[in-house]
């Protein structure tokens, strides 16, 4: 039996992938890609921290702002804020979700990921990248 096809925004290799020709990169790289994917964006500002786990733990935050995305390496937005959303999970996982390896929604279900924070922003910020099919 054939297989339905995902949507090009699910496709296995995301816009941030095809556009460096790698489709397994590291999380710094596809948050970057991330980054500027977000500079067009039409969702509001706002602080998302990533608390990764796995080989290296760390965590990182994606301050998006209405003329540019800024990526930094801190558990924290600009002292004056805090985040809207803060995700936890193993960078691999997080890492295949990006890339539309693994289904955002399952492995929150799972447990592999947690999610604190505004879920309407993450709901409206995972539609605009494609991660979701379907608001929260």
């Amino acid at each position: 039996m054939a297989r339905k096809p995902r949507p090009a925004a699910r496709t296995a290799k995301t816009a941030i992938a095809k556009a460096t020709g790698h489709e397994k990169e590291n999380i710094e790289d596809l948050l970057s890609g991330l980054a500027q994917n977000l500079n067009s964006s039409t969702v509001r500002p706002g602080d998302v921290v990533f608390h990764l786990s796995g080989a290296t733990i760390r965590d990182i935050c994606l301050s998006c702002r209405p003329d540019k995305t800024i990526l930094t390496s801190t558990s924290r937005g600009p002292a004056d804020r805090k985040p809207l959303i803060e995700v936890w999970g193993d960078a691999d996982v997080i890492r295949s979700i990006l890339n539309g390896e693994r289904n955002a929604v399952k492995q929150f279900m799972m447990g592999g990921l947690r999610i604190r924070g505004d879920l309407r922003y993450f709901s409206d910020l995972a539609l605009e990248l494609g991660i979701l099919k379907a608001p929260l």
